[in-house]
C-alpha cells in the first residue's frame, strides 16, 4: 500500500478570494463558449427550398418593374407541397417565402434578430452565468421549448451540451490552480 500525505494551506480569506476569481473566470469562459456555439447553431438561413423553387425570384410585368412572387399558385405549387417542405410566408420585414427548420433542430435564421440577441451575463453577487436572448423576444423561449402549436427547436440546450464537459473541466482546473 502506498500512502501519500497532502497538506493544504488554505490561507483563509486570501484563498477564498483567489478561488472565487478563478471560478468566475471559468464561468465567464464557459458562458462565452455556449454563446458562441448557440450563435453558430442559429446561422442556418432556411432559404434552400424557396430559393431552389424560385419562390422569391423577381418577375417582370410589362412595364419592366420587378415584382415578387408572393403566391404559391403563381409558381404552380400546392399548399400541400409547401407544408411538406415547411415553407411559409414571412411578412414584415422580409415579405418572402422562407423554410422552417425540422422540429428538434435549431430554428433557421430569417432576420438574424434571435442570433444577434444571444448574450452572456455574469452576476458576481449571485455567482452565476446566464446565456440567452438579451431582448425580450417573445418567440425566443417558444423556439427553445416549443408550445402547443409549435414543436421545440432548441438552440441553447444543444450549445450547452456541446460544451458541458469542457465547462466542468474549466471549473476543475480553476480549483486545481488555486490550490497551494
Amino acid at each position: 500500500m502506498i500512502r501519500k500525505k497532502i497538506k493544504y494551506n488554505f490561507q483563509g480569506q486570501k484563498f477564498i478570494q483567489n478561488l472565487e476569481r478563478s471560478l468566475e473566470a471559468a464561468a465567464i469562459q464557459g458562458a462565452l463558449m455556449v454563446e458562441r456555439d448557440a450563435k453558430k447553431l442559429l446561422n442556418n438561413t432556411g432559404k434552400s427550398f424557396p430559393a431552389k423553387a424560385g419562390y422569391n425570384s423577381p418577375i417582370f410585368k410589362g412595364d419592366g418593374v420587378p415584382e415578387r412572387k408572393t403566391k404559391p399558385a403563381d409558381m404552380g405549387v400546392s399548399l400541400k407541397t409547401l407544408k411538406a417542405q415547411r415553407v411559409y410566408w414571412y411578412g414584415e420585414p422580409l415579405h418572402r417565402w422562407v423554410q422552417a427548420s425540422m422540429p428538434g433542430s435549431p430554428p433557421n435564421k430569417q432576420t438574424g434578430t434571435l442570433q444577434r440577441s444571444i448574450i452572456h451575463e455574469y452576476s458576481k453577487a449571485k455567482k452565476e452565468a446566464k446565456i440567452g436572448p438579451a431582448q425580450q423576444l417573445k418567440y425566443a423561449r417558444v423556439q427553445e421549448l416549443g408550445s402547443a402549436q409549435m414543436p421545440e427547436r432548441p438552440y441553447l440546450t444543444p450549445a450547452f451540451k456541446m460544451n458541458e464537459k469542457k465547462i466542468f473541466k474549466l471549473f476543475a482546473d480553476a480549483v486545481k490552480r488555486t490550490m497551494p
